[in-house]
């Protein structure tokens, strides 16, 4: 589990034989401030797709996501690296935390187990994508509205009343990072191919730290919705053109 990590299960409440299937609001809104009293700064639920269905237990129906302030350099390094580059022991405090949510559920009734950030981390940017909360950047990065997510940790439980979001989303992002290409015109290693797809070859961040393409994405140190208000009007002025 955790890749190339050595992390033991630091869980110290096991899942309930039987367990609830709903959680009350008030309930949910503990689990939540205790995930803010944590570090967490965000937090969105999302189906477990179908397609991916398999990777998780079967007693799991629903994910939730939860991001943090992380070094940029998680977004690519390998974890055979982070000892070397200095990330390890954050790495750790954070995964405690996490497992610290997990038992919060266990004990109130709900199974929950930790979702492998590394081994799953494809499965978790598409439960992600699903949840309508996020979307994959240019960068690889899931960008929220709080902002490109270097990393994404979950936990999968059987809980069916989670909050959904209904809609498209964050859908026009797709269409932002198409036009803005920041991260790709800042890497100094050119690991980006013209049509903006990442060049896993080219690029330094899977064996050293490299944070350059978070840093110069918009959404890392801008609020969202100014970058969402300059959108629009862009594309409201597009819109004009294209009539007259």
């Amino acid at each position: 589990m955790f890749g190339e990590l050595d992390i033991n299960d630091l869980s110290e409440i096991k899942n309930p034989k039987e367990f609830k299937s709903q959680i009350d609001t008030d309930l949910l809104q503990e689990f939540e401030n205790y995930a803010k009293e944590l570090g967490f700064t965000g937090i969105s639920y999302s189906s477990i797709n179908f397609r991916i269905k398999n990777k998780f237990p079967e007693e799991a129906k629903n994910i939730i996501l939860l991001r943090t302030n992380l070094d940029p350099r998680f977004l690519r390094l390998k974890t055979e690296f982070y000892e070397s580059e200095g990330l390890l022991n954050e790495f750790n405090e954070k995964i405690k935390e996490v497992y610290k949510l997990s038992d919060f559920l266990r004990k109130n009734g709900f199974f929950a187990e930790i979702v492998d950030p590394i081994e799953l981390e494809d499965e978790i940017k598409r439960c992600a994508e699903d949840s309508k909360t996020g979307i994959i950047g240019r960068s690889k990065a899931v960008i929220f509205k709080e902002g490109p997510a270097p990393k994404i940790f979950a936990i999968s439980t059987n809980i069916s009343n989670l909050p959904k979001v209904r809609g498209k989303g964050l859908n026009w992002i797709i269409e932002y990072c198409m036009s803005c290409g920041k991260c790709n015109m800042h890497c100094p290693e050119k690991a980006f191919d013209h049509k903006g797809n990442l060049i896993e070859d080219k690029c330094i961040g899977f064996h050293e730290g490299c944070e350059i393409c978070i840093e110069k994405c918009p959404f890392f140190d801008k609020d969202y919705d100014t970058i969402k208000s300059k959108y629009d009007k862009k594309m409201k002025k597009m819109s004009h053109g294209s009539i007259f």
